[in-house]
């Protein structure tokens, strides 16, 4: 009976634990549930929070978008309406305007037919002379220049074309161009702003006396509003008047949307002048080549090769690096061309190796020659500016001879006879100026071995020469004195004589 007591006792602690287990277990499931649920409605609320806030900085953005939109229509409205009143304004001062859009509208129709029955034949002209009045008060109002034209004429294909022939700038033809050529871009000619892609001058001539003034004129048809220019070639560019004897020239420039020289480069006919620009800053850094013969302004000299490099402005050149060949020689130095009043040219130079013999064929004299001047040049023209040289420096030649005479012989002949032949002398220093005079050596020193000459030369500018020298032979033996020497001729054809 006990043992059946105890086990019912058993069973019903073991039944009561069981359910306070599952009690519990349906408690903490009850809980965990809560928790989800208070998790999900706090999930819940944050994203309805944050589209909420989404949604109004979308709408935000939106009406900012908006505003920013009526404010560049109000722009682009009032844009419009300036370029409108600034039509009619120039239509009232010029009058009846060019109706280059409708022409070339009108020609592209009559192209495309003919196209269709000649479709080789790419080009149809149609003359305006009509137009040629309004053509140049446009012109001279866009140069601020008298402009007057020739000729008139529009070609279509393979691009836009406006044709200007004997085309004259300035009072007294300061600026001639035979052929005019304005290409413009096909998409712009219908627009208030008709761009020309590209210009060719053929034939152009520009008078020495206007050159300075005609150099805005390119960049006055580069900032043009209406029709600005980017590209432009020149061909068969000549100067007359009072200016050095120049070759042709070709070349060609590029101009940004400001009207300034992006790029000039210019070469002669003949091969032996370029001469190139490039933006640098304010100014301009300007590259100038001779690649032989004789320059422009000195023409008494020949350059196998000469560079200058240096900066551009509006009223003068500087020159900082110049380097060539000169007779066989080296050539290094600096210049400024100035020509605010007047033509000034100022600088320095340094010749080394020059070889004597080849520079001065005439005076029979060897050697190399090594020194440093200073020069100075000033003319009222370019062409002038030669006329009045100042050229001052200090030479040496190492070693050499002086042919036509020989001075040993002719001491030892007594110095009664005058010896022909060569002197050999192993230094010779000299002062040299070149003015409008001539070219002049002074304090002439040449040490000839046991003897020593001093003197000087004059060479006037048509060659004439004229000097005196003095040879000491009291090293020879004390007492002989000194061999008096003169000299006279031509650079050409030197004479030696005994005495002065």
């Amino acid at each position: 009976m006990r043992a059946a007591k105890a086990q019912q006792e058993a069973e019903a602690r073991a039944r009561a634990e069981e359910e306070a287990a599952r009690a519990a277990q349906e408690e903490e499931a009850r809980h965990l549930a809560e928790e989800q649920a208070r998790a999900f409605a706090e999930a819940e609320k944050l994203a309805k929070a944050q589209a909420e806030a989404e949604r109004k900085a979308q709408a935000r953005e939106a009406k900012n978008a908006a505003k920013e939109a009526k404010k560049l229509a109000k722009e682009r409205e009032k844009k419009k309406a300036a370029l409108a009143r600034e039509a009619r304004s120039r239509r009232v001062r010029r009058g009846i305007e060019i109706p280059l859009g409708k022409i070339v509208f009108f020609l592209l129709v009559v192209a495309v037919a003919g196209a269709m029955a000649l479709p080789y034949t790419w080009q149809y002209i149609w003359p305006k002379e009509k137009y040629v009045a309004k053509v140049e008060a446009i012109l001279s109002g866009q140069l601020k220049q008298r402009v007057q034209v020739g000729n008139l004429s529009t070609v279509l294909l393979p691009l836009p074309k406006l044709d200007l022939q004997d085309v004259t700038i300035g009072s007294g033809k300061g600026v001639h161009i035979d052929h005019l050529a304005l290409y413009f871009k096909p998409l712009t000619l219908l627009s208030p702003v008709k761009q020309i892609s590209s210009a060719s001058l053929q034939g152009v001539t520009v008078n020495a006396a206007y050159f300075m003034s005609s150099l805005p004129l390119l960049r006055r048809a580069a900032l043009d509003e209406r029709y600005p220019l980017r590209h432009l070639d020149l061909h068969g560019l000549k100067f007359t008047g009072d200016i050095p004897a120049l070759p042709a020239f070709e070349g060609s420039m590029d101009f940004d949307p400001y009207g300034r020289y992006q790029r000039v480069e210019m070469d002669s006919t003949d091969g032996n002048i370029a001469v190139a620009l490039r933006p640098k800053g304010k100014k301009m850094r300007i590259e100038v080549t001779l690649n032989g013969g004789k320059t422009p302004l000195f023409t008494s000299f020949s350059f196998t090769s000469l560079d200058a490099i240096g900066e551009l402005s509006e009223t003068h050149a500087n020159f900082t690096d110049i380097s060539g060949n000169l007779y066989g020689g080296t050539l290094k130095g600096n210049a400024k061309l100035s020509w605010a009043d007047g033509w000034h040219l100022r600088g320095q130079a340094n010749l080394s190796t020059l070889p004597l013999g080849d520079a001065l064929p005439g005076l029979k004299v060897t050697g190399e020659l090594n020194g440093d001047a200073t020069f100075s040049l000033d003319g009222a023209s370019l062409a002038r500016l030669a006329d009045n040289p100042l050229l001052t420096g200090e030479v040496q030649v190492g070693s050499g001879k002086i042919g036509g005479i020989d001075i040993f012989e002719t001491v030892h002949a007594g110095a009664n006879r005058l010896m022909m032949g060569d002197t050999q002398f192993q230094s010779l220093h000299a002062t040299l100026q070149v003015d409008s005079a001539g070219e002049h050596l002074r304090g002439i020193n040449a040490a000839l071995g046991s003897m020593n000459m001093s003197g000087s030369i004059d060479a006037a500018p048509d060659g004439a020469l004229s000097g005196q020298f003095a040879v000491d032979m009291n090293r020879i033996r004390a007492g002989m004195g000194k061999l008096r020497l003169s000299l006279g001729g031509s650079t050409a054809a030197p004479v030696w004589r005994l005495g002065r």
